[in-house]
């Protein structure tokens, strides 16, 4: 952007320039102007109520206070919690419904399914594995089921393949 120039006799042997915007003379090395015609005053985005020139000294735009954009970061918990719920299931960016892998389907699945005090076929150890019923792998938390580590082999087959 060219800065907006006048120039002025100050002294009859030298010429000067001074700046149109405010008033300063512009020598040898050049002028950074403090003044910008667009330069406004806007609101922080933040939303804090507190205003900010919209350009800084570089002529760089801005839209927040220093540190303003991080204050989301130390949000309170009821705002945070707010948040999470309206970014939970499909309302979410990377929500992959029925496309999902196996370890994200196993992940919700965890996240989703409460893990019971023993395992679902024997009631006598605490289960380790979340095994899936009909292999299918869909995204249905009664299609899922927590067993210990030999039930879990013993209803996949493994365990009779191991003792072979």
């Amino acid at each position: 952007m060219s800065l907006p120039i006048e120039c002025s006799r100050i002294n009859p042997m030298n010429w000067t320039i001074k700046c149109k915007n405010c008033g300063q003379i512009i020598g040898k090395k050049g002028h950074t102007c403090k003044v910008r015609p667009d330069n406004e005053l806007i609101p922080c985005a933040c939303g804090c109520g507190k205003e900010l020139w919209n350009y800084d000294k570089r002529w760089r735009k801005r839209k927040y206070i220093h540190n303003h954009a991080t204050r989301v970061l130390f949000a309170s918990k009821s705002f945070r919690n707010k948040t999470r719920k309206r970014m939970l299931g499909k309302n979410n960016p990377q929500w992959d419904g029925d496309k999902v892998g196996l370890c994200g389907l196993h992940g919700w699945i965890r996240r989703n399914k409460p893990r019971s005090k023993l395992c679902e076929c024997c009631n006598k150890v605490p289960p380790y594995d979340l095994a899936n019923i009909s292999q299918e792998y869909k995204r249905k938390i009664k299609d899922f089921e927590w067993l210990c580590r030999k039930c879990h082999m013993t209803k996949d087959g493994r365990l009779n393949n191991l003792n072979k």
